[in-house]
Formats: C-alpha cells, sequence, structure tokens
C-alpha cells in the first residue's frame, strides 16, 4: 500500500518497517529470470551488477535459485548448493549500498 505524504500525495520513497524489515523506500523489485549465472550455477559478475545499479530500491528480491542440485531446471539458473555459489551471492550486498545504485 502506498503512503500519503504530505498533502495527501501518494509517495512509495517513505521508509517502510515490517516486522523485522526496515527498508529504506516502499520500491520492491520483483524476481527477474534472467539465466545469467555461469553452467556451474555460480553467480557471475552480470548479476552482481545488475543488484548493484539497482541497489537504491527498499528490496530486491532475487531470481529462483536451485537449493539442491538435484533441484536446477535450467542453464544459467544460480544455485546455493556448492561454496562457490555462496561466495558469488556474497558479492552482491558489498557492492549495493542503499542510495548508490
Amino acid at each position: 500500500m502506498l503512503h500519503q505524504g504530505r498533502g495527501g500525495a501518494l509517495t512509495p520513497f517513505l521508509p517502510l518497517v515490517a516486522g523485522d524489515l526496515s527498508l529504506a523506500n516502499r520500491i520492491v523489485m520483483a524476481p527477474l529470470t534472467r539465466s545469467r549465472a555461469g553452467t556451474d550455477g555460480v553467480p557471475t559478475e552480470v548479476m552482481v551488477n545488475h543488484h548493484a545499479q539497482r541497489s537504491s530500491v527498499g528490496l530486491i528480491i532475487s531470481e529462483g535459485t536451485f537449493p539442491s542440485l538435484a533441484g536446477k531446471v535450467f542453464d544459467g539458473q544460480p544455485g546455493l548448493v556448492t561454496d562457490a555459489q555462496l561466495a558469488g551471492w556474497r558479492r552482491s550486498p558489498t557492492r549495493c549500498t542503499p542510495g548508490e545504485g
């Protein structure tokens, strides 16, 4: 729901606190299936840059990932199984500084 700001104008740019989640604004980027991971499911630099360029939104929901090797469905799908895949995902938050997207 959009919050009404001064003068009754609707604005998605005000902060939002929902439970333990505190967002800088109410803009949420929906998950996008971009098929940009390596053949081994490791997130690539292209993915890291994609998230960094959009870091000013309140919340980024990443694309669908496979949580087990049996869950991999298509080439380019990122995984959350191996140490290399986890390390690849850890690069995104370090490059996503709020307000610098």
